[in-house]
């Protein structure tokens, strides 16, 4: 997404009438502090439980690369990201 620089989106499989249906959850989700083309979104793991997804973006900071760790809120409905992203070292 935005020529590199990445996003990701979250969605909920419900049923409705029987069948399967899918919505989004929340916003097109965007890092606070992402460096340049990162790819945000490229690799992405979620928790057994659903409520925390850790973000990859392998080139940011020119090719640093970061992970960013969102944790669903569920009085907002959504996930939130949580602090400023992991980098590293070594």
């Amino acid at each position: 997404d935005n020529f590199g620089t990445g996003a990701f989106w979250v969605y909920q499989r419900t049923y409705v009438g029987g069948m399967v249906d899918w919505r989004q959850l929340g916003p097109k989700y965007v890092a606070s502090d992402i460096s340049g083309k990162a790819f945000f979104g490229y690799s992405v793991a979620v928790s057994g439980n659903g409520k925390v997804i850790a973000v990859g973006g392998p080139e940011d900071a020119n090719n640093v690369g970061a992970t960013w760790i969102y944790v669903f809120n569920p009085s907002l409905g959504y996930y939130v990201q949580q602090g400023a992203k992991l980098i590293g070292s070594g």
